[in-house]
C-alpha cells in the first residue's frame, strides 16, 4: 500500500504523467474492461510494486495483457490509501484479438501466479459477470458481483506523450487511450 502521488504510474516506469488516477466506473474504462474481458480474467490483489513488476516481466513472454487496478481502502487521514493490484485478460493488446487457447489455460496462469506470489487465492472472472474466488490449488472459495467488486478501483490515466504510450503498449499494459 501507499499514499496517492496522483498515480500510481512511477511504480513501474519513470514517468512526468502526473495525470490523476480513473475510477473503473467510468463508461470509458466499463467499456475498455468490458471488451477486453470477454474470454475471461483473473485478479491478483495485495501486491507490492516489486510483485507488480515481476509480472509484467513474465508477461512479456505470454500473449496475456494486464490492466494495474488500485483499490481504494479507508485511511486514517486526509489522504487514501490503495491496495495494488492487477488484472490479467485472455487478450493480446499488440493484436487486438482474444488469446488463442481456453480459459482453462488463463485459470492454470493465475494459479501458477498465486503460488508464485505467496496469494492464498485469485479471482478469475468470466462472462457473466460473476467473479469467483479460486486457492492456489484451483478449489473454489466464493464469489461476487464483478461491478461491486470493481465499485472502489482505479486504473492508471491515459499516456500523455507517444513515447509513454509505446512503452506501455510493449509491457501489454491495456491503457485508456484520449
Amino acid at each position: 500500500m501507499r499514499e496517492a502521488f496522483n498515480n500510481f504510474l512511477v511504480d513501474y516506469r519513470f514517468t512526468f504523467n502526473n495525470a490523476p488516477l480513473v475510477s473503473m466506473g467510468e463508461e470509458r474504462v466499463k467499456n475498455l474492461f468490458e471488451r477486453c474481458s470477454k474470454a475471461g480474467f483473473i485478479v491478483l490483489e495485495g501486491l507490492s510494486r516489486e510483485q507488480i513488476c515481476e509480472i509484467i516481466e513474465i508477461l512479456k513472454e505470454t500473449k496475456f495483457s494486464f490492466m494495474p487496478i488500485y483499490r481504494k481502502l479507508d485511511g486514517d487521514g486526509e489522504t487514501p490509501l490503495f491496495e495494488r493490484g492487477v488484472v490479467v485478460f485472455n487478450y493480446n493488446s499488440r493484436s487486438s484479438t482474444l488469446v488463442e487457447g481456453t480459459k482453462k489455460d488463463l485459470f492454470a496462469f493465475g494459479q501458477r501466479l498465486a503460488k508464485q506470489f505467496d496469494k492464498e487465492s485469485f479471482w478469475f472472472g468470466v462472462e457473466d459477470g460473476v467473479l469467483s474466488r479460486f486457492d492456489g490449488e484451483g478449489s473454489a472459495v466464493g464469489c461476487e458481483d464483478k461491478d461491486l467488486f470493481f465499485r472502489d478501483c482505479f486504473v492508471n490515466p491515459a499516456p500523455q506523450c507517444y513515447s509513454e504510450r509505446h512503452i506501455r503498449y510493449l509491457r501489454r499494459e491495456i491503457f485508456l487511450s484520449r
